[in-house]
């Protein structure tokens, strides 16, 4: 069975292997634009409080793991995904599936909106994501957000905001918390 085991509770060695085994998959798996810098990315699943970094594998075991998910607690009833990929060698074995009905169960289970960022649909790949997304349970709540620059000389990146469980959550309101505790930028 699938379970999502916190960086933070890994030892010190193993911790390293982890982070290393992150950094190579999130180089591959998400355009420079929608990436953090090595320092930044170790600042935010290292020392931000509200950031964790979780390995996705049936133990807790580097060498078994099958991706990962960043997440952000911006409230007590709102979350954000920010990155969440599938090694290469487990993607079409439903493992990305199994993951998002965790988290979205989990979301439920609290009364919670979980909030995260999807390329617009302008590729096939794109539009398959949305679409994965939205069989999961998640509603496009603003097709003109722009996700802001990760570095001081970057650009905002035209993305669409997606949300789980959205119930009574102001769009604007939320938008701004996820603003300022994942990219430190008021707006």
């Amino acid at each position: 069975m699938l379970r999502f085991s916190d960086l933070k509770s890994f030892s010190d060695a193993d911790r390293s292997a982890a982070l290393r085994y992150v950094w190579e998959l999130y180089m591959t798996s998400f355009p420079a634009e929608e990436r953090r810098s090595y320092d930044n990315f170790l600042r935010a699943v290292l020392s931000d409080p509200y950031c964790s970094l979780f390995l996705i594998g049936e133990r807790d075991v580097v060498e078994e793991t099958k991706g990962f998910i960043i997440s952000w607690v911006l409230s007590p009833e709102l979350s954000f995904i920010e990155h969440f990929a599938i090694a290469p060698e487990w993607r079409n074995h439903k493992i990305g599936q199994a993951c998002i009905e965790m988290m979205t169960a989990l979301a439920l289970s609290s009364h919670s909106c979980i909030l995260l960022e999807a390329e617009p649909p302008l590729t096939e790949i794109a539009r398959r994501r949305i679409g994965f997304y939205e069989r999961a349970g998640f509603e496009i709540i603003d097709a003109d957000y722009i996700q802001p620059p990760y570095e001081e000389t970057g650009r905002g990146v035209p993305l669409y905001l997606m949300a789980y469980n959205k119930g009574g959550i102001d769009t604007k309101s939320a938008t701004r918390l996820l603003y300022g505790a994942v990219y430190n930028c008021p707006h």
